[in-house]
């Protein structure tokens, strides 16, 4: 008789199987492989192998985990299969759910590219924006804002993962498109309500505190939504006293007009403050929060108590404080702290911190802000009066999080604008219907340098999925060097650019593998050399060490452009270089190219002076913290900032970036996009489907349209007739198996 177990979330019966375990057969319930990070980590315990660690911000300091970087290195070491399948495993999950969940094609049945800027550097991309409905409110500087009210003038609140923190910036682009389909409506009873496209990345934290994106398709149960966080920001300090005085004028406060008689004329300048109880908890309080700041005032009691502050004796920090607004988020930690706690007492039940309650709006909008910016998830709803006027109500709690347990997933039928922001740390708070959830962003565009071997391998089956029909040729015409050409252009090096179009990663490699003793010094490539001997030179370099290229030197001169300096470098790449190894490549790198090097100190210096660059095409990016200054044993200390990489970068990305733009326009123009049958556009390439009778002619047209020279890429030194780009060419019947271009 075969035996089951029943499964009581499921509520089915499962066969229960015997299994040899050290010679011993037990019985086993054999449950599908979905490796969990708990399930790998005791599997590494049981299997005695070394279990990794990260490090956390909380009591706890660090905690073990299977991440997926420190996955890959458990198997290297170990060489056990199961990391390897669960690996696999993982890279599949993340293709399907990215490419085979989310597919969206026309009615035609085909995919159609949409472009969109990415402000901070003017790239175009093509890709689909993970979205908000246009009801979705937006938390800013100003207050809550419905995504299709954005002026585009406001700071976005966002959240740091690592920290719980939340702060304010602005916006690196603003994303607004058409949308008709379904949406997903994500709802909790009481805290979750969320309306996105399916591919929206959910930000939700596991059970073990890993932090991970989730697409709304795949909305995970037993997860941790967060509300909530820490507000860094205001330096406006208050005492006790007056942020007392500032929650009471808000909540039952009036701040009297002049009166008007009949003939219409002004009796008074108005400006004086009345309040009036019956509450003695109220007037106790009030009165000693009077009498601290020595306040002049009069009291008087009937059937309730009235105090009244006379028009000269409001102190000018009260007297804009009559309605919640964004001074709030000008108080520092201690003054929000005690505000965000004091204004129950005067409009809610203060021990429980519930029932907030304003007949205006913005004030209990704010009163969720303050709870929210203090660690506290709070919720808003609408709710009559005898009156028949609208109150708000607001409701918090001490907890910044809740549980997804019960969450339902529905498809709600849409037809209208979606939109979504990007910001710096990835991440936004929104509310709808009165709820708020701390979420993701729009997509995160992939930064160059970054590698990962898996994805690579699913990338690559992704493109054997892409196929020409039947009398049609796949045709990628790409721009060679693209970066490094720009990088030497704006750097004003000659020999940088020069070595850029001939091939700099085998320069470099020549150089690295001489320290190494591995050439002699008779085999170093020389920039005196003409073209054809560097040519040969570097192409035999190529031959002889093509590993020590691809994934040490290329990644070097591919950051060294980038801002990016050896400890980046090295944990991009740790496991194809060590640390000496990342510092030995960009030492030489600035050894070999001082004008370069130069370039990169004084364009740091340019954008932390000005706090902003302007590039040949017009783009304008700001910088803040170009450069860190603090003070150690009494000497300011500069280093880098988090805006240093991007200051160095920004106007050669831009360069590239602009260029490819004025291209695709000049094509459209011809009407080659749509004779030769443009696909897309993926950074510095263009993919065509052409028909196989035009391939020859479309291939010559739009190689000799890339190839002209810029009329806005100009200098006197570097390219006084306008900066010109090789374009390389590649066809095929599949978009993995394209070769070089023969015609």
């Amino acid at each position: 008789m075969q035996k089951e177990w029943f499964d009581e979330d499921t509520g089915k019966w499962f066969p229960v199987e015997e299994i040899e375990i050290e010679g011993e057969l037990r019985p086993a319930r054999i449950l599908p492989f979905k490796p969990s990070n708990d399930q790998l980590i005791r599997y590494m315990k049981f299997k005695n192998h070394p279990v990794p660690w990260k490090k956390v911000k909380d009591e706890r300091k660090r905690v073990e985990t299977g991440a997926q970087k420190e996955l890959v290195k458990v198997w290297k070491k170990t060489k056990d299969p199961l990391y390897k399948a669960v690996l696999d495993y993982r890279g599949c999950e993340t293709a399907v759910s990215r490419y085979v969940d989310g597919w969206n094609p026309g009615e035609d049945g085909r995919v159609h590219g949409e472009f969109m800027y990415v402000p901070a550097s003017g790239q175009l991309n093509s890709v689909n924006p993970n979205c908000f409905s246009a009801d979705t409110e937006l938390l800013t500087d100003k207050g809550w804002i419905r995504f299709d009210q954005l002026n585009k003038t406001e700071k976005v609140a966002q959240f740091g993962i690592e920290e719980k923190t939340i702060t304010f910036a602005e916006p690196t682009a603003f994303i607004e498109k058409e949308f008709i389909g379904s949406l997903r409506h994500i709802t909790t009873e009481q805290q979750i309500d969320l309306l996105v496209t399916l591919d929206h990345d959910c930000l939700v934290q596991a059970r073990n505190g890993e932090f991970s994106k989730i697409k709304a398709l795949n909305y995970p149960e037993d997860h941790k939504q967060y509300h909530a966080g820490q507000f860094i920001g205001g330096n406006q300090s208050f005492r006790d006293s007056q942020l007392i005085l500032m929650a009471a004028l808000q909540a039952d406060g009036h701040i009297l007009r002049p009166i008007v008689d009949k003939k219409g004329r002004k009796r008074g300048q108005g400006g004086h403050i009345k309040f009036g109880f019956t509450k003695e908890r109220k007037i106790t309080r009030l009165r000693n929060a009077l009498l601290s700041e020595q306040i002049p005032f009069t009291e008087k009691t009937k059937t309730q108590t009235t105090f009244y502050i006379s028009r000269e004796n409001v102190p000018d920090w009260l007297k804009d404080k009559k309605f919640f607004n964004s001074w709030l988020l000008n108080l520092d930690r201690n003054a929000m702290d005690f505000m965000s706690e004091e204004i129950w007492f005067w409009d809610g039940f203060a021990e429980g911190r519930t029932m907030y309650s304003s007949s205006i709006k913005s004030n209990a909008d704010w009163a969720q802000i303050l709870s929210i910016l203090s660690g506290r998830r709070a919720k808003i709803r609408k709710y009559p009066t005898l009156r028949g006027m609208p109150n708000w109500q607001v409701d918090a709690v001490d907890s910044d999080f809740s549980w997804t347990t019960n969450r339902m997933i529905t498809h709600y039928p849409y037809a209208g604008q979606v939109y979504c922001v990007s910001m710096p740390k990835g991440t936004v708070i929104v509310r709808r219907n009165g709820k708020v959830a701390i979420t993701g962003q729009c997509q995160n565009f992939i930064k160059h340098g970054a590698k990962d071997g898996a994805n690579r391998k699913y990338a690559n089956g992704l493109r054997n999925m892409i196929s020409a029909p039947s009398g049609f040729t796949l045709a990628e015409l790409d721009f060679s060097a693209f970066h490094g050409v720009t990088t030497g252009f704006e750097a004003r090096d000659k020999d940088y650019m020069r070595l850029a179009r001939l091939d700099i990663h085998s320069f470099l490699t020549a150089h690295f593998v001489y320290l190494q003793k591995l050439i002699l010094a008779s085999d170093l490539p020389d920039v005196n050399w003409s073209d054809e001997q560097l040519g040969l030179a570097l192409s035999d370099i190529k031959k002889r060490f093509p590993e020590i290229r691809d994934v040490k030197a290329k990644p070097a001169t591919l950051g060294i452009g980038f801002g990016m300096g050896a400890n980046k470098l090295y944990v991009q790449n740790d496991e194809t270089m060590t640390l000496r190894e990342a510092k030995t490549l960009m030492k030489l790198m600035e050894d070999l190219f001082p004008i370069a090097k130069k370039w990169r100190g004084d364009i740091k210096i340019l954008a932390d002076r000005q706090g902003y660059l302007v590039s040949r095409f017009g783009f304008v990016r700001w910088f803040w913290d170009v450069f860190s200054r603090k003070m150690v044993d009494g000497k300011w200390v500069v280093g880098n900032g988090s805006d240093a990489e991007d200051a160095i970068a920004f106007l050669p990305s831009n360069d590239g970036h602009g260029h490819m733009q004025s291209t695709m326009v000049s094509l459209e123009k011809l009407g080659a996009n749509e004779k030769f049958g443009l696909i897309n556009m993926i950074h510095d390439s263009l993919l065509y489907l052409m028909p196989d009778n035009l391939l020859s002619e479309g291939v010559n047209v739009i190689r000799n349209e890339m190839m002209k020279p810029s009329s806005i890429l100009v200098d006197s030194v570097m390219a006084p007739q306008g900066l010109s780009f090789g374009v390389d060419v590649k066809v095929g019947k599949s978009w993995d198996k394209m070769e070089k271009w023969k015609g």
